[in-house]
Protein backbone atom coordinates (compact mmCIF):
# COMPACT_ATOMS: atom_id res chain seq x y z
CA UNK A 1 0.00 0.00 0.00
CA UNK A 2 1.93 2.38 1.25
CA UNK A 3 4.41 1.94 -1.84
CA UNK A 4 2.08 3.58 -4.69
CA UNK A 5 3.06 6.31 -6.32
CA UNK A 6 -0.15 8.39 -4.91
CA UNK A 7 0.97 7.17 -1.56
CA UNK A 8 4.35 8.45 -1.68
CA UNK A 9 3.79 11.50 -3.07
CA UNK A 10 0.96 12.41 -0.13
CA UNK A 11 3.46 11.33 2.35
CA UNK A 12 6.24 13.43 0.55
CA UNK A 13 4.04 16.59 1.41
CA UNK A 14 2.65 16.01 4.25
CA UNK A 15 6.52 15.37 5.77
CA UNK A 16 7.54 18.70 4.02
CA UNK A 17 4.07 20.44 5.98
CA UNK A 18 4.88 18.80 9.50
CA UNK A 19 8.87 19.54 8.63
CA UNK A 20 7.60 23.19 8.14
CA UNK A 21 5.61 23.21 11.06
CA UNK A 22 8.70 22.44 12.96
CA UNK A 23 9.98 25.88 11.69
CA UNK A 24 7.08 27.89 12.36
CA UNK A 25 7.05 26.59 15.80
CA UNK A 26 10.29 27.45 16.62
CA UNK A 27 10.45 31.03 15.15
CA UNK A 28 6.93 31.70 16.78
CA UNK A 29 7.96 30.56 20.43
CA UNK A 30 11.48 31.70 19.90
CA UNK A 31 13.41 28.75 20.41
CA UNK A 32 16.20 25.78 18.85
CA UNK A 33 14.18 21.86 19.25
CA UNK A 34 16.80 19.67 21.26
CA UNK A 35 16.77 17.37 18.65
CA UNK A 36 18.91 20.10 16.10
CA UNK A 37 21.50 20.37 18.89
CA UNK A 38 24.72 17.54 19.03
CA UNK A 39 26.95 18.99 21.24
CA UNK A 40 26.48 18.84 25.31
CA UNK A 41 27.68 22.69 25.22
CA UNK A 42 24.49 23.59 22.85
CA UNK A 43 22.15 21.50 25.13
CA UNK A 44 22.98 22.71 28.15
CA UNK A 45 22.71 26.25 27.00
CA UNK A 46 19.39 26.08 25.84
CA UNK A 47 18.27 23.92 28.55
CA UNK A 48 19.17 26.53 30.89
CA UNK A 49 17.38 29.48 28.47
CA UNK A 50 14.16 27.52 28.19
CA UNK A 51 11.81 29.55 29.85
CA UNK A 52 8.75 27.36 30.91
CA UNK A 53 6.42 28.09 28.63
CA UNK A 54 8.89 26.97 25.86
CA UNK A 55 9.67 23.66 27.64
CA UNK A 56 6.02 23.21 27.50
CA UNK A 57 5.94 23.98 23.56
CA UNK A 58 8.90 21.73 23.38
CA UNK A 59 7.67 19.11 24.90
CA UNK A 60 3.83 19.05 22.90
CA UNK A 61 6.09 19.67 20.03
CA UNK A 62 8.14 16.29 20.50
CA UNK A 63 4.92 14.39 21.44
CA UNK A 64 2.78 15.63 18.37
CA UNK A 65 4.91 16.32 15.42
CA UNK A 66 8.23 15.19 16.52
CA UNK A 67 6.15 12.23 16.91
CA UNK A 68 4.23 12.18 12.99
CA UNK A 69 7.41 13.26 11.49
CA UNK A 70 9.44 10.63 11.97
CA UNK A 71 6.32 7.82 11.42
CA UNK A 72 6.00 9.94 8.02
CA UNK A 73 10.08 10.16 7.06
CA UNK A 74 9.65 6.03 8.01
CA UNK A 75 7.01 5.51 5.81
CA UNK A 76 8.44 8.09 2.82
CA UNK A 77 11.87 5.99 3.08
CA UNK A 78 11.01 2.59 3.43
CA UNK A 79 7.72 2.93 1.17
CA UNK A 80 11.19 4.28 -2.02
CA UNK A 81 13.31 1.59 -0.99
CA UNK A 82 10.77 -0.98 -0.85
CA UNK A 83 9.56 0.06 -4.34
CA UNK A 84 12.94 0.14 -6.06
CA UNK A 85 14.79 -2.66 -3.98
CA UNK A 86 12.08 -5.31 -3.48
CA UNK A 87 14.04 -8.47 -3.87
CA UNK A 88 16.16 -7.30 -0.98
CA UNK A 89 13.82 -5.09 0.91
CA UNK A 90 13.62 -6.57 4.44
CA UNK A 91 17.63 -5.55 4.41
CA UNK A 92 18.22 -2.50 2.71
CA UNK A 93 15.16 -1.25 4.52
CA UNK A 94 16.92 -1.23 7.72
CA UNK A 95 18.31 1.67 8.23
CA UNK A 96 15.26 3.84 7.87
CA UNK A 97 13.70 1.41 11.01
CA UNK A 98 16.83 1.98 12.26
CA UNK A 99 16.47 6.03 12.33
CA UNK A 100 12.23 5.35 13.32
CA UNK A 101 13.73 4.06 17.16
CA UNK A 102 16.63 6.74 17.58
CA UNK A 103 13.99 9.41 16.92
CA UNK A 104 11.54 8.28 19.33
CA UNK A 105 14.36 7.75 21.80
CA UNK A 106 15.67 11.14 21.51
CA UNK A 107 12.02 12.48 21.94
CA UNK A 108 11.77 10.21 25.35
CA UNK A 109 15.51 11.69 26.32
CA UNK A 110 14.22 15.27 25.24
CA UNK A 111 10.99 14.92 27.08
CA UNK A 112 13.26 13.80 30.11
CA UNK A 113 15.72 16.60 29.67
CA UNK A 114 13.04 19.30 29.88
CA UNK A 115 11.33 17.93 33.02
CA UNK A 116 14.85 18.02 34.62
CA UNK A 117 14.29 14.32 35.17
CA UNK A 118 17.56 13.38 33.54
CA UNK A 119 20.94 15.11 33.12
CA UNK A 120 22.89 12.58 30.63
CA UNK A 121 23.09 14.65 28.12
CA UNK A 122 26.06 12.33 26.81
CA UNK A 123 22.98 10.27 25.73
CA UNK A 124 20.70 12.74 24.05
CA UNK A 125 23.54 13.51 21.95
CA UNK A 126 24.33 10.00 20.58
CA UNK A 127 21.11 9.25 19.99
CA UNK A 128 20.91 12.64 18.13
CA UNK A 129 24.08 11.77 16.17
CA UNK A 130 22.53 7.93 15.52
CA UNK A 131 19.22 9.59 13.81
CA UNK A 132 21.03 11.93 12.04
CA UNK A 133 23.39 8.71 10.27
CA UNK A 134 20.47 6.34 10.08
CA UNK A 135 18.45 8.92 8.31
CA UNK A 136 21.66 9.76 6.10
CA UNK A 137 22.33 6.36 5.14
CA UNK A 138 18.12 5.98 4.10
CA UNK A 139 18.02 8.92 2.69
CA UNK A 140 21.28 7.70 0.59
CA UNK A 141 19.02 4.49 -0.43
CA UNK A 142 16.26 5.76 -1.22
CA UNK A 143 17.52 8.33 -3.47
CA UNK A 144 19.92 5.32 -4.78
CA UNK A 145 16.36 3.83 -5.38
CA UNK A 146 14.30 6.78 -7.23
CA UNK A 147 17.44 7.00 -9.71
CA UNK A 148 17.31 3.03 -10.42
CA UNK A 149 14.04 3.60 -11.02
CA UNK A 150 14.68 5.96 -13.37
CA UNK A 151 17.39 4.26 -14.89
CA UNK A 152 15.24 0.97 -15.39
CA UNK A 153 12.22 3.19 -17.28
CA UNK A 154 14.35 4.79 -19.27
CA UNK A 155 16.01 0.94 -20.35
CA UNK A 156 12.48 -0.14 -20.62
CA UNK A 157 11.31 2.67 -22.99
CA UNK A 158 14.11 2.64 -25.33
CA UNK A 159 14.06 -0.69 -25.70
CA UNK A 160 10.65 -0.19 -27.13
Amino acid sequence: MFTRIWVLWLIFVLTLLTGLSFSFISVHWDFQFLDTMTTRTELDEALSGYSDLQKEVHIISVWTLDLIYPVLNTLLLSGITRRAFGGVWPWIGLPSIAYFIFDISENISSTLLLFALDKHLSLHTVLTLGKFGFYLLAFIIAVSGIIFMMLRRLRAKSAV
